[in-house]
């Protein structure tokens, strides 16, 4: 079990069955609380003053880039799981079919690392979809037990005077920032999160990118590598210098390794090429 704000895999709560037995008081609980709490380095409360101040210190935008169903996998997993437990407005069955359809190659392989929701708890979720619902940045979430767990917590709380750094909703808490989903990481030429910088000859809109890589099936063309091993460029078959097109016709998806060795160089193809880009 965890206490607000320490990794599952970190400790045990002081309030968990054998802190409820008979005979231990309340004090106690909270002094082995104390202890516990002492020691970690997560926000009891990961709200969004903690979240922006995490965005700034490492340079980021202050929320997730890519916090969209149409750009995250995750952040739509999460919405539906919501949305299938009635805990928010259900994605229409035609979006949902369309939004599965776009996510297939992206979803999880194993159903212990899907976004799961439930009256109690949500687990493996997107840190934005946490905060629009239940006002926290996290991706793991459950509810106290019973009154006995709340009212030791809330008793410890009151005699440090740090009530408004706890969320009485909530015993376990995993605060995340959108820099720790693995997602970020795959589509992160969608996240830079710096200023925007004025277009220059040959960049490519985010839309028409996501054209282009959705077409291709996410494959680099030239190796046939997909993510989270590589992050995928929309590539010029005829350079901008050789007077190339955004036309999706003139765009492939490439690989960072093989776009950035082919460098501005055009590729023509006479006719119907014997050896060329990677058929997905």
């Amino acid at each position: 079990m965890i206490p607000c704000g320490r990794k599952r895999s970190d400790t045990v709560s002081p309030s968990g069955s054998e802190g409820r037995s008979s005979g231990v008081d309340a004090a106690v609980l909270a002094v082995v609380y104390s202890c516990l709490m002492a020691s970690k380095d997560s926000p009891d409360k990961p709200d969004f003053a903690w979240y922006t101040a995490e965005s700034k210190r490492k340079g980021l935008s202050p929320r997730c880039p890519i916090a969209d169903a149409a750009l995250c996998p995750r952040y739509w997993l999460s919405l539906d799981a919501l949305g299938r437990n009635r805990q928010f407005t259900s994605i229409s069955p035609e979006r949902n079919a369309e939004l599965e359809r776009k996510w297939k190659m992206f979803v999880p392989v194993v159903a212990e690392e899907e976004p799961v929701a439930d009256e109690k708890s949500i687990d493996h979720f997107c840190p934005e979809v946490s905060f629009d619902r239940f006002g926290l940045f996290a991706s793991f979430l459950h509810e106290y037990i019973d009154d006995i767990d709340r009212e030791t917590l809330y008793t410890y709380h009151e005699r440090k005077g740090t009530l408004d750094q706890h969320d009485a909703r909530w015993q376990w808490i995993t605060p995340c920032h959108y820099t720790e989903c693995r997602e970020y990481s795959i589509h992160a030429p969608f996240a830079k999160g710096k200023p925007a910088k004025p277009a220059r000859p040959g960049d490519v809109s985010p839309r028409k990118r996501w054209q282009v890589l959705e077409r291709d099936k996410h494959t680099c063309m030239y190796c046939g590598r997909k993510p989270p091993e590589v992050t995928l460029h929309a590539d010029h078959k005829v350079s901008v210098k050789d007077g190339g097109t955004d036309d999706l016709e003139n765009l492939v998806t490439a690989c960072e390794d093989c776009n950035l060795g082919k460098g501005a160089s055009s590729i023509r193809f006479e006719g119907k090429p014997s050896t060329g880009p990677h058929q997905p």
